[in-house]
């Protein structure tokens, strides 16, 4: 009887060790498999997660294709304040290369932005030209896949300093917006309202003066600040003035930033 339970385990302990090196085979086969599969299924699924997650809903996927496929349009409007004063004649878009001659009360081109499309708005570099190389460079936001409205003043003030101005108002009172269109510092320019709440201008070539008349709208003590010569003096040339209404229908927000891809608050 102990010679064949003896026999059994010697049976058993060789098939064990014969076992062994499959088993050990099978298990690192199962746990790489587990690993670059299991993985892949992982991120898989996690991946459809997110995309569930921070995916648009249809329609506003639709919605936002359609505002993609709009062209981008520049809309240039001429006005010369002094008729006796010399004025420019023509209008140099730096990245488009083109000239545009300054004959009609207004001008549309496409614009085309070869250099950021992945960019809802970018800063352009144009020339106002006269004749006697008199030359005035000015930065202009452009809104990308909407028309685009620009108010350029054509006379050539030769001893003052100009100014492109960006105007942004915001008001969830619609007649805070349209008692801002009468005043007369506003009202002789067109204007863009293409977003909800918002009534957005430029000006280009726009005077000292013209810059006090808009940013102090309906504040305090605003002719002091007026007839100060040297205020604003120090500021640069190209422009945003933020303006906001708050519930009360009074401006309870406004601002001057320099005017490139990313404003800069300065401090007035």
């Amino acid at each position: 009887m102990e010679q064949y339970i003896s026999l059994f385990f010697d049976f058993f302990n060789k098939t064990f060790n014969l076992l062994i090196p499959f088993i050990v085979s099978i298990a690192l086969i199962i746990i790489f498999t587990y690993y670059l599969f299991g993985s892949i299924i992982i991120h898989y699924y996690m991946k459809l997660k997110f995309t569930k997650l921070f995916s648009l809903p249809q329609s506003l996927e639709n919605e936002m294709k359609n505002f993609k496929n709009n062209k981008t349009k520049l809309i240039f409007h001429f006005k010369q304040i002094f008729k006796s004063k010399k004025s420019y004649n023509s209008i140099y878009i730096y990245s488009q290369n083109k000239l545009v001659n300054i004959k009609d009360e207004s001008v549309t081109i496409d614009y085309i932005d070869e250099r950021y499309s992945y960019k809802y708005f970018v800063s352009e570099k144009i020339e106002l030209i006269g004749d006697n190389e008199n030359k005035k460079e000015f930065i202009i936001i452009v809104n990308k896949y909407v028309e685009n409205i620009y108010n350029i003043i054509v006379d050539i003030f030769e001893k003052e300093k100009t100014y492109s101005l960006e105007v942004v108002v915001y008001s969830k009172i619609k007649e805070c917006l349209n008692e801002l269109e009468k005043f007369d510092c506003i009202k002789m320019y067109k204007k863009e309202n293409y977003l909800k709440n918002t009534l957005r201008f430029n000006i280009i070539n726009a005077r000292r003066i013209d810059l006090c008349s808009i940013y102090y709208i309906n504040m305090k003590n605003e002719k002091i600040y007026k007839n100060d010569s040297h205020f604003f003096e120090s500021l640069p040339e190209n422009l945003l003035i933020n303006l906001i209404y708050s519930n009360n229908a009074e401006i309870a927000f406004r601002r001057i930033y320099l005017s490139e891809q990313n404003f800069s608050k300065i401090n007035v």
